[in-house]
Parts: structure tokens; sequence; C-alpha cells
């Protein structure tokens, strides 16, 4: 990373994040445009009923997984590296408890 300007480091960076954005739009849009084709006003409601609790986890799914690879990034710079398989499986623990709850 040192190697190279900012902008390039800061473009490779973000750029999968606003593709999975587009992606995930895209989706949403298909979704909508063949449910509401096929299944009616009622089941396109219903999608949009749902969505914010969609997009609630898949927030929370985001969210915990970019604090965990700032979490194993520290530990493998530090040279912990039998460290990281802790990390990756708390993460895993408390996924799956807030998913279940």
């Amino acid at each position: 990373m040192k190697h190279r300007k900012i902008v390039t480091e800061l473009v490779s960076f973000t750029l999968p994040l606003i593709l999975s954005g587009l992606f995930q739009q895209l989706f949403s849009w298909v979704d909508a445009f063949i449910v509401g084709n096929v299944n009616g006003e009622a089941a396109l409601a219903a999608i949009g009923a749902t969505n914010s609790i969609y997009s609630l986890f898949v927030s929370l799914i985001t969210g915990f997984t970019s604090g965990l690879s700032v979490l194993c990034a520290q530990m493998y710079g530090r040279g912990e590296k039998e460290r990281i398989k802790e990390a990756l499986s708390s993460n895993v623990f408390v996924l799956t408890l807030v998913f279940l709850s």
C-alpha cells in the first residue's frame, strides 16, 4: 500500500463496496419486478414491508465482518496469527447468537 498513490488505494478499496451496493439494489429491483408481475400487488407489498428487516440483517452481517477484518488485520500485523482463529470463532459464535435469538 505504501508504493501506490492514495487515490488508487482508495478506489481499489471502495470499488468492491460500491459494486456490492449496486448488486444489492439490482437484486431488489429484479425481485420486485418478478414478484410484482407473477404474484401481484399483495406479494409486492409484502416485499416492501419486509425490506427494512432484510436490510437490517445485511447491515448487521456487514458490520460484524468489517469489525472482524479490522481485528484480524491488527492481529496479523502484530504477528499474533494464532489468535486470528479465536477471533473468527468468536465472531461466528456471536453472529449465531444474534440470528438465533
